[in-house]
Formats: C-alpha cells, sequence, structure tokens
C-alpha cells in the first residue's frame, strides 16, 4: 500500500496529465488516480467525498477554466 505522499504524487501525477476539461472551473476529488466526484462548492465536495470513502484521502483541486502552465 503506498503512503500517503506516494498517493498524492500519483494523483497530482494522473491530474496533471489527465484531460480535464470537461470539469473546467469545478473542484475535483481524486482518489487513486480516478476522478470521483466533483462540484463548485469545495466543502460541500470534501464532506461528501469523505462520506464516500472515509479511509481514503482524496487529492482534491480546481480543474483550470483555461490551459495552465504548470512549473
Amino acid at each position: 500500500m503506498p503512503t500517503l505522499t506516494e498517493s498524492l504524487n500519483e494523483n497530482f501525477n494522473f491530474f496533471i496529465k489527465e484531460d480535464l476539461h470537461r470539469f473546467k472551473g469545478e473542484w475535483v476529488a481524486i482518489i487513486n488516480k480516478n476522478v470521483i466526484d466533483s462540484g463548485d462548492d469545495l466543502k460541500t465536495l470534501a464532506e461528501r467525498v469523505k462520506d464516500e470513502y472515509p479511509e481514503e484521502e482524496p487529492f482534491i483541486v480546481r480543474a483550470p477554466t483555461e490551459k495552465a502552465l504548470i512549473l
């Protein structure tokens, strides 16, 4: 089982490479390199994810509204 740091790194790398244009401007929750939920309100999304996946530590990030350059 990966450590928390390894899991977050894997999910971050997934976020960087994945085409998330359909979630443009929304908050996106990622677990195990899968988008498991999304929404406009961070607090509501975090609560839903915690209820549905209590044993997991999600990577939550806002999907870019335009192409982003991450260095």
